[in-house]
């Protein structure tokens, strides 16, 4: 049985609880009433002084009061043996007590409206004013309001419990073989059995096999029935847990095991039971309990743990950060449920570290960037608030952050948050960058002009208003053609297109001055990742005017350089021709002394000398090949290895001598001239060839 298939009015008469009820009023004079704790249904209320249902219950304040104490006693009642006494916030003393059949809580046992000591008339008194009560009657019934002691409150409260719960044990016990019980449990999915443990036979309802499948006669009704029908991975250690109950000081055991279903499927039971009846040794005579069946609670627990592990997979590799907090009321503080690893991530922490921890206190820099009031907002009203980007600081964290905030259905806080703090870096890198720039662009000697992707000015420093002669607003706004002529720009046009490509463009252009004519510039235009065009104009007025300068000086200098070069000829000439001169006349002082005093000389040797005439002819001779060593030693003579003889005579041959005359000159036979001939036109290569020597030897190839 559980809290959602039973109730207690399923098992007790409330008619005859009533009587119970009315019998206990009339001995302790307490009021009691039953509260079923599923519906929160009241049941059952006796007894009932009227201070409270003509005041405390007919005053909105003071009813609230009422209510708010109820829900505080009752909450989170467990063990059966606990009792819980308290005072409401009106004055009076309450007591609460659970109901609790075969482990189930099903109701909750009240008493109350009495006070464990004489009351505070004054306290009473002002608050009959406070509520607007009318004090006279107010007091008055507060003197019926009976002074008991909390112990005989407690002794009587567990007494009606007690007895409340042996009505229904009892009561249960009698149903369990009638067909409003069987019926109940059906349609609740609930088996019963009941085992007599001597004999091993067990009682089990139609319902028991029904819903597994089986017809309620189909199998016999013994303990190994069940042992038979139990999934055998689940047998050894379901075996075990009764076997332990059975020996233990608790009788009362619960487990999940799988049974074999008429369709061929193992179907998952929820089983419950209990020892009823021992034997005077303490020996176990007799149990009860439940099968339910809890199959679709399996699949729905495990599609939630699936749902789960989906949720902590995306929640986990979400590239946002996300945060989730529960609300402590009253304290007005945040406790951390979850992080997902990308908020851990940002912030430097471990979920071990942070977990159940109030959020202000991990991170104290929420206060300054207003997220602690927007999560008070947003508790209280439900409606998301985004917060702006804003730095968050604290001694050990330094981020940029956006905070979306939001409240779930389950009331707790959610936070998304990015950590942009390297995008507002870079932004802010990005600014000063650009600061940077434009500063170099207004202290740049060249004129700077920024147009958008059509062209049109959009930016221009002070170097380009004065190269330009116009104003900031006349400038802005107008087409970079505007400073050029139209007959320059049909010649050479502004290329938009190859900028578009990515070409940097280099050009000389002539730039409209407003006042001062054309201007000639070095333009450079490019186009930016942004479609923007950036142009930097340089005036080249100066390098103009060195270049005309400059080229006007190289014309002058290549009309020297043609002067100097006819001079240089004109004075090559009279050089070669002097150098020509001077062999002519090398060669015709030697050929005279050759021919005109050689001759003489060989004469001379050749009469009887004496020793002292002998050496001055030497002397003379050797003075003369002094002389004569020049043209000795030309190519022509080097070359050609002519012996003294021969070089006479091809010297007068050169001069034009006929063999007569050298012979008479030279002193010798005309054969002996004619044999140096044959002897110079061999040793010259031209022997058998009709070709005139002296027209050799005065050829250029010997004229050096």
């Amino acid at each position: 049985m559980n809290a959602e298939s039973a109730r207690l009015n399923h098992f007790i008469n409330i008619d005859e609880l009533k009587n119970l009820f009315n019998d206990f009023f009339d001995i302790t004079a307490f009021p009691v009433g039953l509260v079923d704790v599923v519906t929160n249904e009241l049941l059952l209320w006796v007894g009932g002084h009227d201070l409270c249902t003509e005041f405390h219950l007919a005053h909105p304040e003071s009813a609230a009061r009422c209510k708010e104490s109820n829900k505080k006693i009752s909450t989170g009642l467990k063990d059966a043996e606990e009792t819980r006494i308290d005072q409401c916030s009106n004055g009076f003393v309450y007591a609460c007590t659970p109901i609790i059949i075969q482990g189930q809580h099903l109701a909750n046992l009240f008493t109350g409206q009495v006070l464990f000591s004489p009351p505070d008339l004054k306290q009473f008194a002002l608050q009959a004013q406070k509520f607007g009560y009318d004090t006279q009657r107010y007091l008055e019934q507060l003197s019926r309001i009976p002074v008991v002691d909390e112990k005989r409150i407690s002794a009587t409260l567990r007494y009606l419990s007690k007895k409340i719960e042996f009505i229904v044990q009892k009561k249960w016990q009698q149903m369990r073989n009638e067909e409003d019980l069987s019926l109940a449990l059906e349609a609740a999915d609930i088996g019963l059995w009941n085992w007599d443990i001597q004999t091993n036979n067990v009682n089990f309802s139609d319902s028991y096999f029904t819903m597994l499948g089986y017809d309620p006669d189909f199998f016999p009704h013994t303990f190994e029935t069940w042992k038979k029908l139990v999934h055998p991975e689940d047998l050894l250690k379901s075996v075990c847990i009764l076997e332990y109950a059975l020996s233990s000081s608790d009788p009362n055991w619960t487990m999940e095991f799988r049974m074999l279903s008429a369709t061929g499927e193992y179907r998952w039971i929820l089983g419950q039971g209990k020892v009823v009846e021992f034997a005077l040794d303490g020996t176990p005579l007799r149990a009860s309990g439940i099968h339910q069946d809890i199959t679709q609670r399996k699949r729905d627990q495990q599609n939630l743990r699936d749902n789960e592990q989906k949720y902590r997979e995306l929640f986990d590799n979400m590239s946002s950060c996300v945060a989730l907090y529960s609300v402590v009321e009253g304290k007005n503080c945040f406790i951390i449920d979850d992080f997902n690893d990308a908020a851990l991530k940002a912030t430097g922490t471990t979920l071990k570290e942070i977990l159940g921890k109030d959020v202000s206190q991990i991170f104290p820099g929420l206060m300054s960037i207003g997220l602690i009031d927007a999560l008070r907002r947003v508790s209280k009203t439900g409606i998301a608030e985004s917060l702006p980007l804003s730095q968050y600081q604290d001694t050990t964290l330094n981020l940029w952050v956006d905070n979306y905030v939001y409240k779930l259905p389950s009331g707790k806080i959610a936070v998304i948050f990015n950590d942009l703090t390297e995008k507002k870096l870079a932004e802010e890198a990005h600014a000063k960058k650009h600061l940077h720039l434009e500063q170099i662009i207004t202290l740049a000697t060249d004129a700077f002009f920024l147009g958008d992707p059509e062209g049109k000015i959009v930016t221009v420093n002070q170097q380009a208003l004065t190269l330009s002669g116009y104003s900031r607003d006349e400038l802005l706004g107008q087409s970079l053609s505007f400073l050029f002529s139209e007959q320059q720009l049909k010649e050479i046009p502004l290329d938009y297109s190859a900028l578009k490509k990515g070409q940097v463009i280099m050009i000389e252009r002539d730039l409209l001055h407003k006042n001062s004519g054309i201007i000639p510039i070095e333009m450079h235009s490019k186009m930016m990742p942004d479609g923007m065009f950036q142009s930097f104009f340089r005036d080249i007025s100066e390098r103009k005017k060195s270049q005309i300068s400059m080229l006007k000086s190289q014309a002058d200098l290549k009309e020297k350089s043609i002067q100097l070069e006819e001079t240089n000829t004109a004075l090559k000439i009279l050089v070669k021709q002097s150098e020509q001169n001077k062999k002519d006349f090398e060669e015709t002082v030697a050929a005279n002394i050759l021919s005109l005093v050689d001759p003489h000389l060989n004469k001379l040797k050749k009469t009887e000398l004496n020793k002292k005439q002998a050496n001055h002819v030497q002397i003379i001779e050797s003075t003369l090949d002094n002389l004569v060593s020049p043209f000795v030693r030309t190519s022509m003579v080097m070359g050609l290895k002519l012996s003294p003889a021969e070089v006479q005579v091809a010297n007068l041959i050169k001069q034009g001598k006929s063999t007569k005359q050298i012979a008479e000159l030279l002193g010798l036979s005309p054969q002996t001239i004619d044999k140096h001939r044959s002897h110079i036109r061999k040793k010259i290569g031209i022997t058998n060839k009709e070709i005139s020597l002296r027209e050799l030897l005065t050829s250029r190839e010997f004229d050096s």
